[in-house]
């Protein structure tokens, strides 16, 4: 009994940590409800305008008059980015009038180039020597796709894990609890990294960005708590198998194939 209620805890662990890691996955690869409301960042213009100005750089009419108009495009600074693993998109908000990039594998948030390539042409060079004066890139330069392919493997990790304990096997759970012990190390890993960076882009304020942690973020974390919750679960249904194992095989039933 013991062995049973153990594997099913660490299967509901598992599950909850594979969709948790799937969600923050999938956040703005497209419009659907689901998708637009997840993210690992959110970035506002906020003041740049006023920060431009103050350089003595031109700073007229830099907002999108049509904020669905195509990123990347100079045809304007919108006045939300939500950040996702694979691209961002922007718009005037969450909801409406907002549209996206090409979604990369390994993309790399960097605040000022998806400004710089919004703003009217004849803003992106000063925008670009404004930004230059602040050490922002490094945050995102060097850990941001270490962060990436961390959590992303995580996820792969958790999921097979959470598969494998459906097999019912004494051998199936031991590789799970394999799967199980680096997804939780590798997704932990990733969403520490992603947070520190996140804390650190911060630093663009003098600058007039104002970026913030976004709910997929939170759900990498809840993820990797929710698999390190299901692990003591999964190694008590190993043991639990084992010595059913061992007790099989005292009383000469050499024959049992798994502890289930």
């Amino acid at each position: 009994m013991l062995r049973l209620y153990s594997l099913g805890l660490s299967q509901f662990f598992l599950f909850a940590a594979t969709v948790l890691a799937i969600l923050a996955n999938v956040g703005q690869v497209s419009q659907n409800i689901v998708a637009r409301n997840i993210y690992l960042a959110k970035l506002k213009p906020g003041n740049v305008a006023q920060h431009l100005r103050e350089e003595g750089l031109t700073a007229d009419n830099i907002m999108a008059n049509n904020q669905s108009a195509l990123l990347q495009k100079n045809q304007g600074v919108r006045n939300l980015y939500a950040i996702g693993m694979y691209g961002y998109c922007g718009g005037k908000s969450l909801k409406d009038e907002r549209t996206c990039t090409e979604m990369n594998f390994g993309y790399v948030f960097e605040p000022d180039v998806i400004i710089g390539e919004d703003l009217p042409n004849a803003d992106s060079k000063a925008l670009q020597d404004l930004f230059s004066r602040y050490d922002i890139k490094p945050y995102a330069r060097k850990h941001w796709h270490p962060a990436f392919y961390l959590t992303f493997i995580g996820t792969i990790f958790v999921g097979v894990a959470f598969i494998t304990t459906c097999l019912i096997h004494l051998a199936a759970i031991a590789v799970a609890g394999f799967f199980a012990s680096f997804g939780f190390l590798l997704l932990g890993v990733g969403a520490a990294i992603w947070t520190a960076d996140l804390y650190g882009l911060n630093n663009s304020e003098p600058v007039g960005l104002v970026i913030t942690y976004g709910n997929a973020l939170w759900f990498v974390w809840a993820a990797c708590g929710s698999t390190l919750i299901g692990l003591p679960a999964l190694f008590t249904s190993t043991y639990a198998g084992r010595t059913k194992w061992d007790d099989g095989i005292e009383r000469g039933n050499y024959y049992q194939t798994g502890a289930y």
